[in-house]
């Protein structure tokens, strides 16, 4: 069983040091965007997820106001259904 192992040549093509201006520039280019597309992604997903508990909280309270009002007997407002 032979092993071939890389000449020197081809590892050195490998290293970015020794790839073009172009092939250098165009590998940041796709590393910038690829932050950047995390970076949003992450943003993203926390400011929905903070909108969305707000929501709930707020439907939370909305309820638990509702049934104190009910047990201790004062006029219940209708509610009427959301406005999606």
């Amino acid at each position: 069983m032979s092993s071939k192992r890389p000449n020197s040549e081809s590892w050195a093509r490998s290293w970015p040091g020794s790839w073009s201006l172009r092939a250098r520039l165009l590998a940041a280019i796709i590393a910038l965007l690829a932050v950047v597309g995390l970076l949003i992604g992450v943003v993203t997903t926390f400011a929905v997820r903070d909108y969305l508990i707000q929501q709930v909280d707020a439907q939370i309270h909305e309820e638990a106001r509702y049934d104190l009002d009910y047990h201790r007997g004062r006029a219940v407002p209708v509610m009427s259904a959301p406005a999606w």
